[in-house]
């Protein structure tokens, strides 16, 4: 294995659902995977992101002003879709 190279086995089940999506998509099964994986890592990442903002404000009491957390969230959405392009 490559350094940092991860290989994944997937069951039959997982397997045949992924390359009919795969398909659908136009891409090869592990662009597709690696793709979807991506997502969902980003996503976590957002998540962590707003419980350690929650845990912050649990632990000060203070929080952001409805703007700011609209501007943070404006940028996340822009950052989303740069990365997708």
């Amino acid at each position: 294995m490559a350094d940092g190279e991860i290989i994944l086995r997937i069951e039959a089940v997982l397997a045949h659902r992924l390359r009919a999506l795969a398909d659908a998509s136009g891409q090869t099964v592990e662009a597709f995977a690696t793709a979807r994986l991506s997502e969902a890592a980003d996503e976590d990442a957002l998540w962590a992101q707003a419980y350690a903002a929650l845990d912050e404000y649990d632990r000060t009491g203070g929080g952001v002003t409805l703007g700011a957390a609209t501007a943070e969230f404006r940028e996340a959405v822009l950052r989303n879709f740069d990365h997708k392009a």
